[in-house]
């Protein structure tokens, strides 16, 4: 049964996190008002790669297979 607590907190943005989307089974990217994407680990807590390039806040994220995602801001679109 889930107890309804925060299990974990990922710090590291120096923005309001926009976007979030799954990466695989232990992994997600969020995408922030400090122009960034970060993937991190679901397990470590960690941090894995700080992606950036943005000229704007990262408002959303796609998938398009376990490693490649497109995020997108007001001014561009990045491809990883």
């Amino acid at each position: 049964m889930k107890s309804g607590k925060c299990l974990e907190t990922f710090e590291g943005h120096e923005g309001w996190v926009q976007a979030v989307t799954i990466a695989g089974d232990t992994r997600f990217i969020t995408g922030s008002g400090d122009r960034t994407a970060k993937l991190w680990d679901v397990e470590t807590g960690k941090n894995l790669v700080t992606y950036k390039g943005h000229l704007d806040m990262v408002r959303s994220i796609a998938m398009i297979d376990d490693d490649r995602f497109i995020t997108a801001s007001d001014g561009k679109i990045l491809f990883a």
